[in-house]
This record gives structure tokens, C-alpha cells and sequence, in this order.
């Protein structure tokens, strides 16, 4: 009996994303991963709301722009039309706390708001743009990942790099933005090479492991320590 109601629930939530989905693709362009979450406080590293114990506000909706291309996708008649809809899908299911939806453009989508902040100009930022978070990037991309991320740590990398301190801060970067936007369904490996090739200690240096949040923060810790080396 447990087991039917859970699957209800986990079908009724799909159907929703759906139907999000749907009308989104027709009111707007293909492309688009959608999400929707049943649980307030599943989620702490929200895309552009770090708390989500603010008070939602079921009145409204925000969205937020990356970039100029994005605003210019949107139609005019869209977010009213889309308001409506997410609306009305907490109204028939009121286990569904949070719809949000994000496109290759980078337009963000959430309903309800959680106060001012929400999808503020203050929050778009490179550092927030849900385009690098594992929600979107899994939703796009839903098939399992194998990855090695290999980082050179020789001396070289000391030296300066445009919009960086230096190569070696750009590259880890780059790698744990690659790490971080893998889900439990992928499997991922960190090789840092010069003289010699070093990986995480442990059972991480044979095989890739699944890329959950323990093996993550392993494969984070190790990029972060990672610092150029003299080579001979």
C-alpha cells in the first residue's frame, strides 16, 4: 500500500514536469530543462536562492536574465501565461512546493518567489548561472557519464592567465565546474600530472567512482590542493 501512494505521488510530480515542459516548448522555443522539486528543503544549493526557508511568495513568480540574448527570447505574452500555469499546478497537487525551469540561453524560471532576492540582478552572476548546476546540466544531458578530469600541476601553470590569477586557478575552475554539475548517475575520476601522475588517495587512483556528494567533495578537496610544481 506504502509503495502505491509513494509511486502516485512520484507520478503525479512527473506529470507535472511534463506538462511544464510542454507548455513551455510552445510558448517559447525547445531546449529547455524543466524540474520541479516536492520537498522545501531538498535543495540548499538552490541556482539563485541560498535560503529556502524564506516564505514563499505564491503570488508571484521571478526570473532572471544571463545575458541580453536571453531577455530578448522571451516572449511577450510568456511569463503571464506561465505564471498561470505553475499556479494552478500547485493548486491541484499541494505537494509541490517549488516549479523552476531554465533554457540553453539562460533564462531562469521560478515559482513561487522567495522574497526580493530570488532572481535579483544581484544574483545573476557567473558564479550562479544555473547552466553550470548539476539540475540542468543532468536534465539536458540525461544519459551516464564517465569522466576523467586531468589537471597539469607543473610549473607552468603558475603563470598568469587572462580573467585569472594564474593557469592553475583557471583550470580548477574549470574542473570542479565539471565535477560539481555530475550526478550520483555518472562516475568520474581527478588525475593531477607532471613528472608524475597523482589521484586522490584511496580506491581512486584504479577506477573512476560514482560521482555522489562524498566522492565529489573527495575529487573537490583534491583540486583545491593541487598547487604547480617545480619539474625537472
Amino acid at each position: 500500500m506504502l509503495a502505491n501512494s509513494v509511486a502516485v505521488r512520484i507520478q503525479a510530480a512527473a506529470n507535472i514536469v511534463d506538462a511544464n515542459g510542454a507548455l513551455i516548448e510552445n510558448f517559447y522555443h525547445p531546449g529547455l530543462a524543466v524540474g520541479s522539486s516536492t520537498n522545501p528543503t531538498c535543495c540548499p544549493n538552490s541556482p539563485l536562492n541560498g535560503s529556502w526557508y524564506t516564505p514563499a511568495d505564491n503570488g508571484s513568480m521571478c526570473n532572471s536574465f544571463f545575458s541580453l540574448r536571453a531577455r530578448n527570447k522571451v516572449p511577450p505574452s510568456f511569463l503571464a501565461t506561465l505564471q498561470n500555469n505553475l499556479l494552478s499546478n500547485m493548486l491541484v497537487d499541494q505537494s509541490v512546493t517549488r516549479q523552476y525551469a531554465g533554457d540553453i540561453w539562460g533564462t531562469y524560471y521560478q515559482y513561487p518567489s522567495f522574497g526580493p532576492q530570488s532572481c535579483s540582478k544581484s544574483n545573476r552572476t557567473e558564479d550562479n548561472d544555473f547552466r553550470y548546476q548539476s539540475w540542468y546540466v543532468n536534465t539536458v544531458s540525461p544519459k551516464k557519464k564517465n569522466i576523467v578530469v586531468i589537471i597539469d600541476e607543473s610549473s607552468s601553470m603558475q603563470f598568469y592567465a587572462p580573467k585569472y590569477k594564474s593557469r592553475m586557478a583557471a583550470a580548477k575552475e574549470a574542473a570542479k565546474t565539471v565535477v560539481n554539475t555530475l550526478s550520483a548517475r555518472d562516475w568520474a575520476g581527478v588525475v593531477a600530472f607532471s613528472n608524475e601522475v597523482r589521484t586522490p588517495k584511496g580506491c581512486f587512483g584504479d577506477k573512476i567512482a560514482q560521482a555522489n556528494s562524498r566522492n565529489k567533495k573527495v575529487f573537490n578537496d583534491f583540486i583545491d590542493a593541487i598547487i604547480p610544481i617545480r619539474t625537472v
